[in-house]
């Protein structure tokens, strides 16, 4: 019978060396403490990205678009009920805008003749009262920044007349037509940027209950103009 023969040193060494210094697979815990690892980075990558799509997003929503404003604004005093002067104005804005933004975008020459004929008939019910309306009342607060706010304004409503006076004479196929509306565009953006700012953040020492009563006459004496046939009531009024 073979006899246990006591190894020696150099064979043990031999041994060890011979053996794995770890394993081939990792063990359960270490692969949990991976995939744990993992998740987390992950979750963190996703939530980062969540983080910059929202930002985005509530950047574009700042930026927004013509069409976009323009329904905001045109329902907005419906849903709150809030039909204040201020707000029938920025009503107004907004639909002027959507409708530049309409006829930049078109190609068509008859697309760009009657939006055109729209944009000179709502420009000009919107800028007749608020010289009629609004900037009467604005004045009666009888403050001098008041006093040239409004007159700066009166003479950006001659400019913008300028202009659009000049446009039917173009052909809505013409590249000076896109031009000139591009111009025009950003004169009115201007006068409204300005406007909304400065004019009507003053306006609200009218008090709640004036601008109510101005609202309503604004828009009673608007859709009063935009009634009228534009050949008898003598054309655009200065914008």
């Amino acid at each position: 019978m073979a006899r246990n023969v006591p190894r020696t040193k150099a064979a043990r060494r031999k041994g060890q060396a011979a053996r794995p210094s770890s394993p081939a697979h990792p063990p359960a815990r270490s692969t949990r403490r991976l995939a744990a690892t993992s998740t987390g980075v992950i979750q963190a990558a996703g939530s980062a990205v969540g983080k910059a799509l929202r930002k985005s997003t509530e950047a574009v929503a700042d930026a927004g678009s013509g069409l976009v404003n323009t329904a905001r604004g045109v329902l907005t005093a419906a849903a709150t009920k809030q039909h204040d002067a201020v707000s029938v104005l920025k009503a107004q804005h907004r639909q002027v805008e959507s409708l530049f933004a309409r006829v930049q975008s078109s190609k068509a020459s008859q697309s760009r003749k009657e939006l055109l004929r729209e944009i000179a008939r709502l420009l000009a019910a919107h800028t007749r009262i608020e010289e009629e309306i609004f900037y009467p009342a604005v004045r009666s607060l009888g403050t001098d920044e008041l006093e040239t706010l409004v007159d700066e304004a009166l003479e950006e409503h001659h400019v913008v007349d300028l202009v659009l006076a000049e446009l039917p004479r173009v052909h809505p196929g013409d590249d000076r037509f896109a031009a000139k509306m591009t111009v025009l565009s950003e004169l009115v953006e201007h006068h409204v940027k300005e406007e909304e700012r400065d004019m009507f953040r003053r306006a609200q020492a009218l008090g709640t209950d004036r601008l109510k009563e101005l609202g309503a006459r604004l828009e009673q004496a608007a859709a009063r103009h935009l009634g009228e046939d534009p050949e008898r009531s003598g054309g655009t009024h200065a914008s």
